[in-house]
């Protein structure tokens, strides 16, 4: 246990210091290298996946995501996901999916498939990229202040700021804007001159 802690802890170094990102697999190999046992790769994602089917649907989704998504795309916008995660982007899928979020969505980025985490600039310019156009034509919407809106502005986008009392580290980033509730995007995209 001590080995696994450790290797968590290594892990969540790098995300701080050096906005490095990788799949949960990485961490429980390194754990396992700590303590000198040979791990094959199927038995590290057979326990990672074991894992993930033990935890399925207890997601929670915005109770605006859904109708404030749908009028988005019927306004022409394209949406994109970027998602601070070390967990597959299948499992995530599976719960966009149970939540009725997925054809909604028309990119997606997650920094598990990626060598950085938000903050880190290479990331906002990912998504931005899929989207096919530039960072400083996009908005991210997001609940932390340094690791999405401080992140957003720094890469060019406007980085507006999902209010919480989640407590998530504060940054002196000013966000373009706030928002108590998804639904209150629209009406802001409009206001920057948006459809």
């Amino acid at each position: 246990m001590l080995a696994m802690r450790e290797a968590e802890r290594e892990h969540w170094r790098r995300v701080d210091v050096e906005r490095w990102s990788g799949p949960t697999t990485a961490l429980v190999r390194e754990g396992f290298d700590r303590l000198g046992m040979a791990v094959s790769g199927e038995d590290v994602v057979g326990a990672m996946d074991g894992y993930a089917n033990a935890i399925a649907g207890w997601s929670t989704v915005d109770p605006d995501a859904s109708a404030t998504l749908r009028l988005l795309r019927e306004r022409g916008y394209r949406l994109g996901l970027l998602s601070n995660t070390w967990w597959a982007a299948d499992w995530h899928n599976a719960d966009l999916a149970t939540h009725g979020l997925a054809d909604l969505i028309d990119e997606i980025a997650y920094t598990s498939d990626l060598p950085h985490s938000k903050p880190h600039r290479a990331v906002f310019e990912e998504i931005a990229r899929r989207l096919d156009t530039t960072p400083q034509e996009c908005v991210m919407v997001g609940d932390r202040m340094v690791d999405d809106v401080a992140g957003a502005l720094a890469a060019g986008m406007r980085g507006v700021w999902r209010r919480n009392s989640a407590g998530f580290p504060s940054s002196p980033a000013v966000p373009s804007a706030e928002i108590d509730s998804l639904s209150e995007l629209p009406e802001l995209l409009r206001t920057w001159g948006g459809a």
